[in-house]
């Protein structure tokens, strides 16, 4: 898996997630993670889907406007987070998907706090970030709606991190 505790890099080439064990030439050991139905149509997703500190997969098929997101144990081990569930609209190709701790609250291995989705919509530069990985198809619903910047002027490409320096 990753001893080191250091973020690594990975890809995703239709439907195959292929994530490094280490950041050094070749990668150390590379997974390729190709049973969890994913296909070339999905967009990737990385966050830590139960508050344990390590970064899982998902993925987001816009087809179906569902989210799939899996808990990941390396050696080809994962474990469904929670039903695929939809938000949002089917075939909305001008959302982006994003995932995140938009509440700030520390991660806790008991579920309570933990990453979650939400999107960017490229045709409004609005952000809308949900608190719950739950089913709605009102895109609005449970979630904090931020206008960034008006999408006309700029060509925006969506970042998500922890921008400001926060005590610890």
């Amino acid at each position: 898996h990753n001893p080191d505790n250091k973020a690594t890099v990975g890809v995703f080439r239709n439907g195959t997630f292929y994530l490094a064990s280490s950041n050094t030439n070749g990668g150390g050991t590379v997974d390729k993670v190709d049973y969890i139905g994913a296909n070339g149509g999905d967009v990737p997703l990385a966050c830590d889907w139960n508050g344990d500190g390590i970064t899982d997969i998902g993925y987001y098929r816009p087809s179906e406007g569902k989210f799939y997101l899996y808990l990941w144990y390396g050696d080809y081990n994962h474990q469904a987070v929670t039903p695929p569930f939809q938000y949002g609209p089917t075939n909305n190709l001008t959302r982006f998907p994003i995932c995140g701790n938009w509440d700030g609250k520390a991660p806790v291995a008991d579920q309570s706090n933990y990453d979650t989705v939400g999107f960017y919509d490229t045709t409004n530069g609005t952000f809308y970030l949900r608190n719950t990985n739950t089913a709605s198809t009102d895109i609005t619903a449970g979630a904090t709606i931020t206008k960034f910047a008006d999408p006309n002027t700029l060509k925006l490409a969506p970042v998500v991190g922890r921008f400001t320096a926060s005590p610890t």
